[in-house]
């Protein structure tokens, strides 16, 4: 039970691909790709800073967590606050499993959209599939040990299609083919992203399994080993943006015409979005065996749960992933800063319950309503300010 749940004394270097491999996911390969294609260095840095310093500074609130309390989910990382504000936590954290498994999903169909008419119910069934074949039986020791595997396929991959691009005649354009003024750009992708990503791993229960599981004196090391690791990742496909000639459609799904070399993206894409799929599945798993007090058979089929309910958000839906990806970046902002209030024990509880609630009512709402205005992101991480108290 306990390597399904947590899988502790691996090798830092285990942890550290897990973790990078986890955070790449989907986006890290199309949206640093596109957005050096596009937008040039600028939109590709305000995408790859925000994701590196996003895991650095995670590492220290972990190691405060980790230098109190041993557990397994997000509960125990605030234990210390009430019944209320843990229950409504706990139901961010699945909500935004189930929008982190609906992007997975999404990436793949995006990918094999591209060539050939294919419907989404095959795209998510295949993914699904593979998914829950690597955790099935080991839970998240089985999602860390594939992690691993994963991450360097990716960067050989990646490496592969780089120099099939340098091969092609490619030059690098830092400059981006329809580049616009940076302060448009930072709002319309910048500040939704920055705020969205930094405030990611803290209501995310996949980093806290990861976190449970690595040594206490070894938890800052790992995540900065991490995110480096991770920034290797979109790097070289950023790279691959920058040095692709094409049009005004351009994504990386249709930069490369030869099959093998269509292949080897397949496999790169494949690798990123199941390391978070089945990083979402145990993670999910583990809400419903420790918080819930249910069986591990239970947990094993709450991940079919996690994967119908994500299957059916993502088929009956034509959100894009960079709207997907910007939607639930903007609620898990709304309960980023509680958490940390309460890990620093820097909190009113009672004002920071109905801080939290307003947050995460008006902000998410706003974003959709308003078709993505960024004010409502930083509302979200605004609003619960009013929960905080010296004590």
């Amino acid at each position: 039970m306990c390597d399904f749940l947590l899988w502790k004394n691996a090798k830092s270097i285990f942890y550290m691909a897990s973790i990078a491999a986890t955070w790449i996911w989907t986006p890290a390969i199309f949206v640093s790709s596109e957005k050096a294609y596009y937008s040039g260095l600028g939109g590709f840095l305000l995408f790859l800073i925000p994701n590196i310093l996003t895991l650095t500074l995670f590492a220290y609130f972990a190691s405060v967590v980790r230098s109190k309390t041993d557990g397994f989910t997000l509960t125990d990382a605030i234990k210390g606050a009430g019944k209320g504000q843990q229950r409504l936590h706990l139901a961010v954290s699945c909500t935004i499993l189930i929008c982190s498994t609906c992007v997975q999903l999404m990436g793949l169909h995006t990918l094999f959209v591209a060539w050939g008419d294919i419907p989404k119910w095959l795209s998510a069934l295949t993914v699904s599939v593979m998914a829950l074949a690597m955790v099935w039986r080991d839970g998240l020791k089985g999602s860390i040990l594939a992690d691993y595997n994963k991450y360097f396929l990716m960067l050989f991959g990646g490496l592969v299609l780089l120099i099939a691009v340098l091969v092609d005649g490619g030059s690098i354009n830092l400059a981006g083919r329809k580049p616009v003024p940076f302060m448009e750009l930072l709002g319309a992708f910048g500040i939704p992203t920055i705020i969205g990503l930094l405030s990611a791993p803290y209501v995310d229960q996949t980093f806290w399994q990861r976190v449970f599981s690595i040594d206490k004196d070894k938890i800052k090391s790992t995540f900065i080993g991490s995110a480096l690791m991770f920034g290797i990742i979109p790097a070289v496909f950023g790279l691959i943006g920058f040095c692709s000639s094409g049009n005004a459609e351009w994504t990386i799904a249709t930069a490369f015409q030869s099959f093998p070399l269509k292949v080897i993206l397949a496999i790169c894409v494949l690798c990123a979005l199941i390391s978070t799929l089945d990083s979402n599945l145990c993670a999910f798993s583990s809400i419903v065996c420790a918080d819930m007090k249910q069986s591990i058979s239970i947990g094993r089929l709450s991940m079919i749960a996690l994967i119908v309910v994500a299957s059916a958000v993502m088929i009956m839906t034509n959100l894009g992933i960079t709207d997907m990806f910007l939607i639930y970046g903007t609620i898990r902002t709304c309960v980023a800063l509680p958490t940390i209030l309460i890990i620093l024990n820097r909190y009113n509880p009672q004002r920071l319950l109905y801080s939290t609630i307003l947050s995460v009512t008006v902000a998410p709402l706003g974003f959709i309503a308003s078709g993505g205005n960024w004010i409502f992101t930083v509302l979200a991480l605004i609003i619960p300010v009013f929960g905080y108290d010296r004590r």
